[in-house]
């Protein structure tokens, strides 16, 4: 079975708020039994197998597939779930978890507002609206009176008269083109109260604090942003929201670092000016660049968001529309301003929903659920990417699948050493446990294509450390007893390149330009000394005047595509004082990385956006390091150490991985964070007794490294990335009081097919769902590939009379994202009856496979169920707007609301 992909179906009324339960267990467990194409007898005997162990079975459902048990009283739910899937008679083992409706507004102009579908705001709304949670708007002032706005107002502060509004200070917007009300309504209009729009965070709370008097530009000074930036965090903002310029000033980050002390939010803008921002990075200012319809970078004319190393993360910024000073409504004029809010009150639903998480954690959750923009991972130009708040409220971890990669036959034992961003992963294997055993290095594919090194001839060992991700395979060779080493590169063509040495030791990285960097040791490894081979013939020495410092061992351990390379150095050649180096190719610009202490500190991986892992010991003690390069020199931003750790690799995003003082594989900085033991989604198998060192981490987030196998070898293992996303599709009608006409089907029996309608599987899955309101969960069967689209029919056997509900969908993120490969239909019909029940067919919205969504997908619609004149089976599902009519304005309704794939502006 396929676990890493499901479809949630959502049944219930559109308009009900999200329940302050939602995600939380039970107290139960659902268990679905292996073996679920077997015999019901067959399966009834898993049945006594549970009860035997004392469990409280509390329902079976699907003949006997799905079973719904109560732990024993001595045994929490953790702990019997952690027993139950031990016992391997279950294909999932997960807790009953409370769940409520699809979220959503009735607000009539909410589907006119593009960009919230477009960060995916409806799947935050199935979690929260916002609980209250304080959005503050610095700005020109905000309409006391808007009636979209009035509801979610706080007492708010004027700084010009230091008043605060309860004491009489104005607050009203004082800017003709109502600045600070469109603000204030993007972040948090009222929602479901059947007028005008809604904000990110319907239920945010919205406090002004007006910083000008200027009514024509809005003109204020920084030391005003600021001291209304501490008023409002004093005063119970989570998050503050600035939407002017002035971004780049260390004073701007210095009252971000102050707020995060408090747990709250500075949000800034990165300006209309077109500027590349390399110059700052802030680490407690959440910087918000904007987008235009097609998801690009908004430039219009000499205006046009700032970009670069700067900027965090980008939402949409052009035609929002928003509400307007005087009770009114409109677009806002396009700006960055107006992807603020958007940020600022995601950040607010952030701290509503994920309790648990500080400040820190839930920005850098936010951060990473958005849609790349550039490179994968966080880059110097876009960022983290386009915000998607619903991807970061509903899922905050990230849980793994380790496969445990065979050893080959003739070997003992086997780690892994390296993984690429295509999941390709690098080991060697030991003829024996000594010291002095050879090594053969070996390449695993995710196909599951296992292939073993040649040997460089004459040397009886091989041994791979990195794998980059255009395939090039960083190699030593050598006699297997550590006293000659050499280094090469695999080529992803299987042709290899040698670097030469004195005296051999370690090549240790390459960048993409062909660049390679190492260490020699030309006295017989009592010193040490950087090597860099701009070609292979060509190597230039860095001795003990690295860094400018008297070094006595210098080692070079990476290098990046930028020219930096990184490494280590010590002055006394007895692991005593010595220090983390960097040091720019071109321009020979030299730093020493700051440690907790000065002691032994070593440099491991250097990505290109700026991250560098490492640690630092004196003795036994340890601890590591992760830095990242500030943008324009050589300064380090925040470096984040942890006691009683190593770390040994760190990839694009700045996730950082190694192992902890006990000897287990860690996380340090990741979406998942602490033993990667802990992170798994299922056990691990008896013959491994612990995953002892995480060793490499790929962008994507899998890892590879070694485990302990109970007889005393390792093993080497790769963890993939279960993520767990859900596309979810409520079944409710769309409309300002949403209902169901009809009942809702007991049963469903659901059948994948591709594009053209060609069934994936024959065998159709059984859907059973009880009760009025809920949440399904169906896995996508592991023969689906690609697009698919899902054909629903009703059980004919539980209810053969069934009429059936008329079903509008809508379906999230938007289809443009890549987590999860659906391409099914934002319209769910009741179609012809098939074998005596009727068939719910879900179709794309691009119905006719144009490439668009418009008039002509709706002919089709027309052709397949009628219009209203005169055909009896004419469906109301198809009659979107109610005006009687089957026609074009039905489509735009679907167009406003849903888009189509890759294309933000249908």
């Amino acid at each position: 079975m396929n676990k890493l992909r499901i479809i949630a179906l959502t049944i219930g009324l559109g308009g009900a708020l999200a329940s302050a339960n939602a995600g939380k267990p039970t107290g139960d467990l659902i268990l679905v039994q292996q073996g679920v194409d077997e015999a019901p007898a067959r399966l009834l005997d898993y049945q006594a197998v549970i009860r035997g162990l004392g469990t409280n079975v509390r329902k079976t459902l699907a003949d006997g597939r799905i079973v719904v048990v109560r732990p024993p009283k001595n045994l929490t739910w953790q702990q019997y779930q952690t027993q139950l899937r031990a016992s391997g008679m279950f294909d999932s083992v997960e807790p009953d978890t409370y769940v409520t409706p699809c979220g959503t507004v009735n607000d009539p102009q909410f589907p006119s507002q593009w960009h919230l579908h477009e960060i995916s705001v409806q799947r935050a709304w199935d979690f929260t609206f916002g609980g209250n949670k304080v959005v503050a708007v610095v700005d020109g002032g905000v309409d006391l009176t808007h009636p979209d706005l009035m509801a979610n107002l706080v007492p708010g502060y004027n700084v010009l008269t230091s008043q605060t509004q309860v004491s009489g200070g104005v607050v009203s917007d004082v800017r003709t083109n109502g600045h600070g009300t469109r603000i204030a309504g993007v972040a948090a209009a009222v929602g479901n109260n059947g007028i005008g729009v809604s904000g990110v965070g319907p239920n945010l709370k919205i406090m002004p604090v007006r910083v000008t008097d200027d009514a024509t530009q809005g003109i204020a000074t920084r030391a005003d942003l600021l001291s209304g930036t501490q008023w409002a965090v004093q005063n119970g903002a989570t998050a503050v929201n600035v939407s002017y310029t002035g971004v780049e000033n260390a004073d701007v980050e210095a009252m971000g670092a102050w707020a995060r002390t408090q747990g709250a939010f500075l949000v800034w803008a990165a300006g209309n000016a077109n500027t590349n921002w390399t110059d700052f990075d802030h680490e407690n200012v959440t910087v918000v660049g904007g987008l235009d319809r097609e998801g690009n970078r908004w430039v219009s004319g000499l205006q046009g968001s700032g970009y670069g190393r700067g900027v965090d993360i980008w939402a949409p910024c052009l035609q929002i529309l928003t509400t307007s000073r005087g009770g009114g409504y409109g677009n806002a004029p396009a700006g960055t301003s107006f992807a603020v809010p958007q940020v600022a009150a995601a950040l607010a639903l952030m701290k509503d929903q994920l309790t648990s998480l500080d400040a820190n954690r839930q920005e850098y959750l936010l951060f990473r659920r958005a849609l790349n923009k550039g490179s994968i991972g966080l880059d110097n130009t876009w960022g983290w990417g386009r915000m998607n708040v619903g991807k970061a409220v509903e899922n905050p971890e990230r849980k793994y699948a380790v496969e445990f990669i065979p050893v080959p036959q003739e070997f003992a034992s086997h780690g892994a050493y390296g993984i690429n961003d295509a999941g390709t992963v690098v080991g060697w294997a030991s003829y024996g446990s000594g010291g002095s055993a050879p090594y053969r290095g070996w390449i695993y594919k995710t196909s599951g294509e296992f292939t073993m090194m040649p040997l460089v001839q004459g040397h009886p060992s091989i041994q791979p450390t990195r794998i980059k991700n255009n395939g090039d395979i960083v190699f030593q060779y050598g006699d297997g007893g550590g006293t000659s080493i050499l280094g090469g590169i695999e080529h992803a063509n299987g042709n290899r390149t040698f670097y030469p040495f004195e005296r051999g030791h370690y090549l240790t990285d390459i960048n993409s330009t062909g660049v390679a960097v190492g260490t020699e040791s030309p006295n017989g490894f009592v010193r040490r000394f950087g090597l860099l081979w701009p070609t292979p013939m060509s190597p230039s020495y860095f001795m003990g005047n690295f860094i400018n410092l008297s070094g006595y061992n210098t080692e070079i351990t990476a290098i990046n595509d930028s020219g930096l390379i990184a490494g280590s150095f010590d002055l006394n050649g007895a692991g005593g004082d010595g220090a983390a180096l960097l040091m720019n190719t071109s321009t020979l610009q030299q730093t020493a990385l700051p440690a907790p202490y000065w002691a032994r500190t070593y440099a491991y991986k250097l990505t290109e956006s700026g991250f560098l892992a490492g640690y630092s010991r004196i003795d036994s003690a340890r601890s590591a390091h992760r830095w990242r390069i500030a943008a324009g020199g050589f300064a380090v931003n925040s470096p984040k150490s942890y006691g009683g750790y190593i770390a040994l690799d760190v990839n694009e995003d700045g996730d950082t991985v190694g192992a902890d003082s006990g000897i287990f594989g860690y996380i340090f900085d990741g979406i998942a964070t602490g033993k990667l033991q802990d992170s798994l989604i299922q056990p691990l198998p008896g013959y491994i007794s612990k995953i002892p060192y995480i060793n490499a981490i790929s962008t994507p987030g899998d890892v590879a490294g070694s485990a302990f196998h109970t007889n005393g070898s390792q093993r080497a293992y790769v963890g993939r990335v279960v993520d767990g996303f859900t596309a979810a599709v409520s079944l409710g009608q769309l409309g300002e009081s949403p209902t169901y006409i009809g009942s809702i089907p007991p049963a469903l029996s659901v059948t994948f097919t591709n594009e053209a309608g060609v069934p994936y599987s024959a065998t159709p899955t059984l859907l059973t769902y009880a009760g009025s309101i809920g949440r399904l969960q169906l896995e996508v069967p592991a023969s689906v590939s690609g697009p698919y689209r899902v054909f629903m029919r009703c059980n004919a056997s539980a209810i053969p009379s069934y009429e059936g509900p008329t079903f509008l969908s809508k379906m999230y993120p938007p289809l443009g994202e890549p987590a999860a490969p659906i391409d099914t239909s934002f319209l769910p019909f009741d179609g012809p009856l098939v074998g005596g029940s009727p068939t719910i067919l879900m179709y794309a919205g691009d119905v006719d496979n144009s490439g668009e969504i418009d008039a002509a997908d709706i002919d089709v619609v027309i052709a397949n169920f009628g219009t209203v004149n005169g055909d009896p089976n004419w469906n109301y599902a198809v009659d979107v707007d109610g005006t009687g009519e089957i026609d074009a304005a039905d489509i735009d309704l679907v167009i406003a609301n849903f888009g189509l794939t890759g294309d933000p502006e249908p």
